[in-house]
C-alpha cells in the first residue's frame, strides 16, 4: 500500500514540478520577447501580456500545491514521508540489475565483443539504494526550498487567493510582480534536482547528485517562444 501511495505521490510531484517549471520559464522567455512581438506589428500585444501574467499566476498556484501543509494533500512533505517507508527503490534497484545482467548475458551468449563489459558489470555491482542519510539530505533540500517559499512568495500567493474576487487584473499582476524571480528560479531548481535524484535512483541505481541542475525545461521553453516569434514574423 505504501509502495502504491509513493508511486502516486512521485507521479504527482513530478508532474507538478514540470508544470511549475514550464509556467515560470515560459513567463521569463515571453517577457524577454514582448518587445520583439510588438515589433512584428502583431495587434494582440495585450493578449500576450495576459498570457505572460497567467504563466506567473499558475507558478504561484502550483507552488501552493507542492508545499501544502495539509497531510492529506499530494505535497512534497507527503512524498518524503512515504519515500522513507517504501520498498519502491529496492525493487527498482533489483529490476535495474536484472536488466543489466540480461544484457550482459546476451553479449556473452552471442560471443559478441563488448568493450564496456567490465563497466556494465561494475554498474550491476554498484547499483545504489537510497539510505536514510540520503533521505536526510533530500529533506534538507526540500526544507530549504520551503523556507524560500514561505519567506518570499507564500504571502503574495495568499493575498491573491484571499482577495481574488476583489482584485482587478492589474492589481493581481502588481502583487505577483512582487515575487523575486531569482527566488522562484532557485526553488524550481531545487525541486527539479530532487525529481531527478529520485528518478535516477529508481531507474538507474544512481547515487543522489544534489549538485545536478536541469536545464532541459528552461531550454525547451525558450525554443517554444523563439518558434512563436518566428511564426509571427512569417518565417
Amino acid at each position: 500500500m505504501v509502495k502504491q501511495n509513493f508511486e502516486t505521490e512521485f507521479d504527482v510531484f513530478s508532474n507538478n514540478v514540470d508544470r511549475v517549471a514550464r509556467q515560470f520559464f515560459y513567463n521569463r522567455a515571453l517577457n524577454a520577447c514582448l518587445n520583439d512581438i510588438e515589433k512584428t506589428g502583431d495587434q494582440n500585444s495585450q493578449f500576450w501580456r495576459n498570457v505572460q501574467f497567467n504563466f506567473i499566476q499558475s507558478t504561484f498556484l502550483i507552488f501552493g500545491n507542492i508545499f501544502d501543509k495539509n497531510n492529506k494533500s499530494h505535497s512534497v512533505a507527503r512524498l518524503i514521508r512515504f519515500g522513507r517507508k517504501t520498498d519502491f527503490f529496492e525493487k527498482g534497484r533489483r529490476k535495474f540489475q536484472e536488466n543489466l545482467k540480461k544484457l550482459l548475458q546476451d553479449f556473452k551468449r552471442e560471443d559478441a565483443e563488448y568493450q564496456d563489459e567490465s563497466e556494465l558489470q561494475a554498474r550491476i555491482d554498484g547499483a545504489y539504494l537510497l539510505q536514510d542519510s540520503d533521505w536526510d539530505t533530500i529533506e534538507k533540500e526540500i526544507n530549504r526550498a520551503r523556507v524560500l517559499w514561505n519567506d518570499n512568495l507564500k504571502g503574495i500567493r495568499d493575498k491573491v487567493m484571499a482577495h481574488n474576487d476583489q482584485l482587478s487584473e492589474e492589481e493581481r499582476c502588481d502583487l505577483l510582480k512582487q515575487g523575486k524571480f531569482t527566488v522562484i528560479e532557485e526553488v524550481i531548481d531545487i525541486l527539479l534536482t530532487i525529481k531527478n535524484v529520485l528518478f535516477e535512483a529508481r531507474h538507474n541505481g544512481k547515487k543522489p547528485d544534489i549538485e545536478y541542475k536541469d536545464q532541459q525545461l528552461r531550454g525547451n521553453a525558450q525554443n517554444d517562444i523563439d518558434s512563436l516569434i518566428a511564426s509571427l514574423k512569417g518565417k
